[in-house]
């Protein structure tokens, strides 16, 4: 049985480390106090897409070591598209591309078991805004709109960013599926779409072109993935509304959050009053 200290550490962040285990494989090994469910959850998850074929690191079981759980997964030798798109923005067209073909493709998948309902963690998350950033009245007709939107059963990533996109010389592989549940594409895209759009991706400056183009960008990615995926523009501008809450809900994070936080806020009171 292997000890973290006997361990090489490649990555880290809030709530798991990654190091090298075996040939061909990592350890995605979670902080003792991760709870162990949210742990099973993305095995679970990981299984499936998996199996399904999704452009995925293959899962290759759990364990525990000094006490912390982990996830063994394929060893995935690439770049973030994020950090990509930052180095090298004269890519992004194409990325931008790919990133909205790699989002539809995971949106054709149906009706997953054993993952929790998008709308129930919508309403915890809208239910959890700061008291006083989201007038009470605006956060109770967030609510109602939630209620009435169109129920479906997609498999949605639920935090779909270009960070959790890894640049391979095979082609592009999804991580991170700590997020993942049944639910409405559209509102899966509008949680993209705000992380694309608004504020500053994870505290990272952006080139001065990319910042430029962002918009014109974004706009690529909801053309690409609407031609991949039709839907009606005004059920769409409803997840908006309904998305921007979950956002505050969440915390932002990056440079700049107080920008996007009135940004966020416009979204909600421009859209409501519609």
């Amino acid at each position: 049985m292997s000890k973290i200290s006997d361990l090489e550490l490649i990555g880290q962040g809030e709530f798991a480390e990654v190091y090298v285990w075996e040939e061909g494989q990592v350890i995605k090994l979670y902080r003792q106090q991760y709870p162990r469910h949210k742990m099973e959850h993305e095995a679970h998850v990981a299984q499936i897409v998996h199996k399904h074929g999704l452009p995925v690191p293959a899962f290759h079981g759990t364990v525990e070591v000094d006490g912390r759980y982990g996830i063994i997964y394929e060893r995935v030798i690439g770049t973030p598209m994020l950090e990509t798109l930052v180095t090298r923005p004269a890519v992004a067209p194409r990325l931008t591309r790919t990133f909205a073909e790699l989002q539809a493709e995971i949106h054709r998948l149906t009706k997953i078991d054993g993952l929790p309902t998008q709308r129930q963690i919508f309403k915890e998350k809208i239910q959890s805004i700061e008291p006083g950033l989201l007038a009470p009245e605006l956060c109770a007709e967030v609510l109602d709109l939630l209620d009435r939107m169109p129920v479906a059963h997609q498999l949605c990533h639920g935090d779909f960013h270009p960070g959790n996109v890894i640049l391979t010389e095979t082609g592009a592989v999804v991580i991170d599926w700590s997020s993942a549940r049944n639910g409405n594409p559209l509102a899966d895209v509008a949680l993209s779409s705000f992380m694309l759009s608004k504020g500053t991706p994870y505290g990272k400056p952006l080139p001065w072109i990319l910042d430029l183009s962002r918009q014109w960008l974004h706009r690529r990615y909801l053309k690409r993935y609407f031609r991949l995926r039709p839907a009606r523009k005004q059920e769409f501008e409803q997840w908006l509304i309904i998305g921007a809450a979950v956002r505050l809900g969440e915390g932002v994070p990056g440079e700049d959050p107080i920008k996007e936080i009135k940004e966020l806020l416009a979204v909600i009171q421009n859209g409501l009053s519609l």
